[in-house]
């Protein structure tokens, strides 16, 4: 085996944990790299909190011209273009990737894109993103894996189901024409995606209903 690039601080992930204690490392002083395979920043500025949140603001003005007419709005024709409110969310998570990477560069960890697998104690090789690997060791290896979506073992749910990624994605046919309505009433739950995306969907005038585990309807902070 080739002799690897040593670094202090390696951190497989950039999610938050991960790009914050990249940074406090980096700032002390200590050479610092952060390994990411996809999602810049982790999973909530591309795929769960904020973009849900950013297609729910846009169910939330749905909302808004539905309720209108009693407040002396009258509106004749509105409908949800589905298009556009996924090219909004796209657009807000470009600007968040873009901060991450400009925060990575300003305190001096270095982002690293690609899949890292180890080869030998606190030493992982790396395919990057780009072609080609390296090789890196360090004297602290910290692993912030992050979480991905589960679909339950329920038969013909793997080929139909969506995930939190393909929902905040939706767009096109599936909502051709459609218009707002008031949705119907949407219970409260931990998985807080799942429930935005209810809101997002029943606003965008498709019936919605929502399953929940057993042992799971109330959040487990609670």
């Amino acid at each position: 085996m080739p002799k690897p690039e040593r670094v202090e601080v390696l951190v497989l992930g950039s999610g938050a944990g991960g790009k914050l204690l990249a940074s406090h490392m980096a700032k002390a002083g200590r050479r610092t790299a952060v390994v990411e395979r996809k999602w810049i920043g982790g999973s909530c500025p591309n795929i769960n909190c904020l973009p849900s949140k950013n297609e729910v603001k846009s169910a939330e003005v749905a909302h808004t011209v539905y309720d209108a007419g009693p407040f002396g709005t009258v509106v004749t024709d509105a409908r949800v273009d589905m298009t556009q409110v996924v090219s909004r969310k796209r657009k807000m998570v470009e600007g968040l990737v873009a901060m991450q990477v400009d925060a990575f560069r300003t305190n001096g960890a270095e982002l690293i894109l690609g899949q890292a697998h180890f080869v030998a104690l606190k030493t992982v090789e790396v395919a990057l993103n780009d072609g080609g690997t390296r090789l890196l060791s360090a004297d602290r290896v910290f692993l912030d894996l992050g979480t991905r979506p589960h679909v339950p073992p329920i038969p013909g749910l793997a080929e139909t189901a969506f995930t939190n990624i393909e929902l905040l994605e939706l767009e096109g046919s599936l909502f051709a024409n459609v218009r707002p309505h008031r949705p119907k009433r949407v219970g409260r739950a931990g998985v807080v995606a799942g429930i935005g995306a209810a809101a997002l969907l029943g606003a965008s005038a498709l019936t919605m209903g929502v399953l929940l585990r057993r042992d799971r309807r109330k959040a487990p902070w609670r």
